[in-house]
């Protein structure tokens, strides 16, 4: 059972750092987490293993930052949301709109 967090991001302080990968004493495998962001621009920067869904990133062009190459991601439409996911391993929900950086580059959804 994966255990699920709930981070809302606060005006003034929007990046938020969830490369937290310290295996196996401290991971967030196996933890899904959602994020409601502020009206703002907001940023995450994501590595390693990660369940991430930042839908709820309200208005502003938000930026993400995920360790990894693009062609490593398979992106599909789910209900009107863009999913980027690696695997098993790694899955990304995000509104449209929203900036994705990669180590090769840049995507806009």
């Amino acid at each position: 059972m994966s255990k699920n967090t709930r981070y809302f991001i606060q005006p003034g302080s929007n990046f938020t750092d969830f490369s937290l990968d310290f295996a196996p004493d401290i991971t967030l495998t196996g933890h899904a987490i959602t994020v409601k962001g502020t009206s703002g621009a907001d940023y995450l920067y994501l590595a390693g293993s990660f369940d991430v869904d930042f839908s709820e990133s309200l208005t502003g062009v938000d930026v993400v930052f995920v360790r990894g190459m693009r062609s490593a991601f398979t992106p599909s439409l789910v209900n009107g949301n863009l999913l980027l996911s690696r695997g098993n391993t790694a899955s990304l929900r995000m509104s449209e709109g929203d900036v994705v950086v990669f180590d090769d580059g840049v995507d806009s959804f």
